[in-house]
């Protein structure tokens, strides 16, 4: 703003200091150096209206709606157990999570955080085709805004219904660890390579059980 204003503002002080008239004179070197002062000036303007305009938005943020819950099943060992709560606070505190579920072996292992009003936690639901699918390939699977994925309705069982973004990450060939957020994009690449780490290690827990 401040450097547009000066250069559009240059012509007129030349002039004023060299005693030329303001009139258009093409063929003058002062109205040549006139058009150039102009040219910059917009092109100035210009350059700082793309940095606005690519300057990075908070993305969308809500606040998950349900009940908060802690629910770990009871038939687990203590070592087991005591590994998903850590799990949930470690989460919790690092990242942008607030609903966190681990299904193994056809049993709900841990339901933390915001679930659905009214949730059965001594029922297994049954997975879906992502997660079935993170399950047989290994991989996990980024639902960085859940709005654009019809497929968002297999978690309504077991995730709040305002949910923003969904990570599924396997664990093992037998059950998913579900991470929610109430942010679109709510998980960076550090948060995701974490909690791939953290579903390795509970494949290895959860082994024994």
């Amino acid at each position: 703003g401040l450097s547009y204003g000066l250069y559009a503002l240059r012509p007129k002080m030349n002039r004023a200091l060299s005693g030329i008239a303001a009139v258009s004179d093409a063929s003058s070197s002062q109205s040549r150096a006139d058009v150039l002062c102009l040219a910059m000036a917009a092109s100035l303007l210009l350059t700082g209206l793309s940095w606005l305009s690519l300057r990075s938005r908070e993305p969308a943020f809500v606040t998950l709606s349900g009940e908060d819950v802690f629910y770990i099943n009871p038939d687990l060992e203590e070592p087991a157990a005591s590994e998903l709560k850590w799990c949930w606070e470690a989460v919790k505190a690092a990242s942008r999570c607030g609903s966190l579920v681990v299904l193994h072996d056809g049993k709900r292992l841990l339901q933390a955080g915001t679930a659905p009003t009214d949730i059965d936690l001594t029922s297994a639901p049954a997975l879906g085709v992502i997660c079935d699918s993170v399950m047989s390939s290994g991989k996990g699977n980024y639902l960085a805004n859940m709005a654009l994925f019809p497929g968002r309705v297999e978690f309504e069982p077991v995730l709040p219904y305002n949910t923003k973004a969904v990570l599924v990450q396997p664990i093992g060939s037998k059950g998913v660890l579900i991470a929610a957020s109430g942010t679109v994009r709510g998980f960076s690449r550090l948060d995701q390579a974490w909690l791939a780490a953290m579903s390795d290690k509970l494949e290895v827990t959860l082994e024994d059980e």
